[in-house]
């Protein structure tokens, strides 16, 4: 007999909203003097001095430093350009997934009694700028949301996951559905909280997929 889903725990990035990766790419139109790869290499060097710490208190200090490492390295590229230039610059990228939103209505609708939670890699003013933008509260309750930034610890590091069952008292791993777009993440979920996951197609109608998904298990 299969495990009764009480609890849907998702990550952001790659899968109600587009990855980081995604959204920084979408601005090199507006500074057509840097290359992708180049952007997505500092990208990478960048986030990772930022997704372990922080608080939402300290949202704009931390966005403020973070383009400072932007405007650092391609300073001979960018003259003139000062961090506080670009605060806000990803605000147009973050949007829902396509069908998301209407997903995550559709569960609250059918399921009231469904839990929902999130577990993600996430600086904090990033999360603040989604959270606020997508509204997100209207579905997880900030005492549902385990985020890197808070927590000190990122995926797919086992404690991460055993902070998110804690989110759900009475609920145990197998009846707690993960829901990423990283492979490596759900295979330490599955492993090391015994989570039931779900790899989530972010370029292949991932809420179709998604929804198929949760009405197979009888979740919807």
């Amino acid at each position: 007999m299969s495990t009764t889903i009480k609890a849907l725990v998702f990550d952001v990035g790659g899968v109600l909203a587009p990855d980081l990766n995604t959204t920084v790419g979408g601005m090199i139109n507006r500074f057509p003097v840097i290359t992708e790869p180049e952007l997505l290499l500092w990208l990478r060097e960048a986030w990772i001095l930022f997704d372990r710490s922080g608080s939402d208190e300290l949202a704009q200090e931390q966005e403020l430093a973070f383009w400072a490492t932007f405007t650092k390295k391609f300073a001979s590229r960018l003259p003139g350009t000062a961090p506080g230039d670009m605060v806000g610059a990803l605000e147009p990228y973050v949007v829902f997934i396509d069908g998301m939103e209407q997903l995550l209505d559709l569960i609250q609708t059918r399921r009231p009694d469904l839990l929902l939670g999130i577990c993600s890699n996430n600086a904090s003013f990033t999360w603040l700028r989604t959270k606020n933008k997508l509204h997100l509260t209207k579905w997880f309750p900030q005492s549902h949301c385990v985020l890197s930034q808070e927590v000190g610890v990122k995926k797919p590091s086992p404690d991460i996951y055993q902070i998110a069952r804690t989110c759900f008292p009475g609920i145990s791993g197998p009846e707690i559905l993960f829901i990423d777009d990283k492979k490596l993440n759900l295979d330490a979920a599955a492993n090391t909280a015994n989570f039931q996951v779900f790899q989530f197609p972010t370029f292949q109608n991932g809420a179709q997929a998604l929804q198929s998904h949760l009405e197979a298990l009888h979740v919807l």
